[in-house]
């Protein structure tokens, strides 16, 4: 995680989460119990804010590790896999495009189980049990907070 290239997507990623936060803020967040259509969206921007800044903060950590231990590696830009970081932010649209059709159990299910088969992940007992553990978590999380989440093909 030493690459001279690492912290231009960290600096992606926390300029979309405020662009993300501003914009919910701006939808009306109401609250925990009655949320507005921008809360949800915005709790994901700050979670999106927090992960971001603990892997600028890595990064720089790591780099001045390097520094001072005089082992100075510098990527190019040709070794970062732009084509999984198409593939990921497709992914992401396309979820949030048919998460009110297919529900947020099953498109959150498929979309994490892509996610940990792109970042190389290759036990599918692992990849189907975090899929799994990770919309329990989640659905509990949302539930409990009261947002509502779409229910898609399961409409109870």
């Amino acid at each position: 995680m030493d690459k001279k290239y690492d912290i231009i997507p960290t600096f992606c990623w926390i300029a979309l989460s405020i662009f993300v936060m501003v914009e919910s803020y701006r939808l009306e967040l109401g609250n925990f119990r009655n949320s507005g259509p921008g809360l949800m969206p915005f709790l994901i921007g700050i979670g999106i804010f927090l992960f971001s800044t603990i892997s600028f903060i890595r990064i720089f950590a790591s780099k001045i590790r390097a520094k001072n231990s005089k082992k100075n590696e510098i990527a190019s830009p040709d070794q970062v896999n732009f084509g999984k970081v198409g593939l990921v932010v497709g992914l992401l649209i396309i979820y949030a495009l048919f998460m009110e059709k297919i529900g947020f159990l099953v498109s959150t299910f498929l979309v994490i189980v892509f996610l940990f088969r792109i970042a190389g992940v290759q036990k599918w007992r692992f990849i189907i049990a975090g899929s799994v553990l990770t919309i329990i978590a989640t659905y509990v999380l949302f539930t409990f907070l009261g947002i509502r989440l779409p229910k898609g093909i399961f409409r109870v």
